[in-house]
């Protein structure tokens, strides 16, 4: 997924040391960029084979394997003087860095087909990509460049957003790219969240990753995440999942909420309208107790055949300084206009035992 951008008339840089073997000014903005992926074992290289391959491996994560690349032209690159550090519009950046590059193309539409509450992109992260700086070159003050990897957003994903991905979450990849350091639009900071310890909070007020993209696999190429409830999906931060004290599972609050509507017909005689539908291609995620580990969940009242529903539920959370400290979930009639509501315990959907 190679990214263009517009570069400005107007550059600055504010390291010095150009190099006196280039004429840079006779150097166009762009460099060209090949990815060589491994050499199979029993392949040999050729002996005028003269470009060798450098291995770069991912400063986020061991998760994707070193990506080989080598930079074309070669000589214009390796005439370059490397940095540690640039500045643009007096902000200095560094290495490893995780900065947003400008993006003058319209974003895509969240590609989500699913019954689940989905998440949109973070407002400060619409029309801009997210990159960590790997290499900084700069044959003069106007010629300076940024060799990057790509964290993917979830909407630049080939398969596009999915229910499970939250709104502040990016995905770290294998994509390299050299960029011209005038695109930069700011720097952010990044915490990776550990699905697997279920003591450990998304800290879905920073960007965040917890899974990664092999772009060298395609499609294939995104991690499984950790999977979770009856259904057997991913949880997306956005939302909260409640854990089983007795099984230990952690379940959406969507499929508790479809299944307190469930109930409820049951309880009337009434025909349910509709089942609701999962994502086949979700990717994993994990389990819950009174731990609250998304943001509060919006109610659901309408069947997914579209047909106007006679109940409606919504998880509510323990609130201490309030009428309920564990769990509920609160099931509205909507038959006769009146809105009458009953709080109900919550049953766990795997063990059926009753979640304190």
């Amino acid at each position: 997924m190679s990214r263009k951008s517009k570069t400005p008339s107007r550059r600055q840089s504010t390291e010095d040391g150009p190099s006196t073997k280039i004429d840079w000014n006779t150097i166009g903005p762009d460099f060209s960029f090949e990815v060589h992926p491994y050499p199979p074992p029993n392949r040999k290289r050729k002996r005028d084979d003269l470009t060798e391959p450098q291995a770069q491996e991912n400063p986020l994560t061991k998760k994707i394997e070193p990506m080989l690349y080598c930079v074309s032209p070669q000589h214009l690159w390796e005439d370059a003087k490397r940095y540690r550090k640039f500045t643009i519009a007096r902000e200095t950046f560094e290495v490893n860095d995780i900065i947003l590059v400008q993006n003058e193309e319209d974003d895509p539409a969240p590609q989500v087909k699913s019954s689940k509450k989905a998440s949109s992109v973070a407002e400060f992260l619409k029309n801009k990509w997210v990159a960590q700086v790997l290499d900084v070159r700069a044959g003069d003050e106007q010629h300076v460049y940024l060799r990057v990897y790509w964290l993917f957003r979830p909407e630049d994903l080939p398969i596009g957003r999915q229910p499970y991905h939250g709104t502040m979450e990016v995905i770290p990849s294998n994509e390299m790219q050299i960029i011209d350091a005038m695109t930069v639009d700011g720097k952010i900071t990044i915490k990776h969240w550990d699905e697997d310890d279920d003591d450990a909070d998304c800290p879905s007020d920073y960007v965040y990753w917890r899974q990664v993209f092999d772009t060298r696999k395609g499609k294939t190429g995104l991690s499984e995440l950790r999977k979770h409830c009856v259904c057997e999906s991913p949880a997306n931060p956005d939302n909260p999942i409640v854990q089983c004290t007795s099984c230990k599972t952690w379940l959406h609050a969507e499929c508790l909420e479809e299944e307190a509507v469930k109930r409820a017909y049951e309880k009337e005689g009434a025909e349910y309208p509709g089942e609701a539908t999962t994502n086949g291609e979700m990717n994993g995620t994990k389990s819950i107790t009174k731990k609250k580990r998304g943001r509060k969940s919006k109610s659901t009242g309408r069947s997914s055949t579209g047909q106007v529903a006679l109940f409606k539920a919504e998880l509510v959370s323990p609130s201490p300084d309030g009428d309920e400290t564990t769990w509920k979930i609160r099931v509205t009639d909507l038959r006769d206009g009146d809105g009458e509501e009953n709080m109900i315990n919550i049953r766990c959907l795997i063990c059926d035992a009753e979640i304190d």
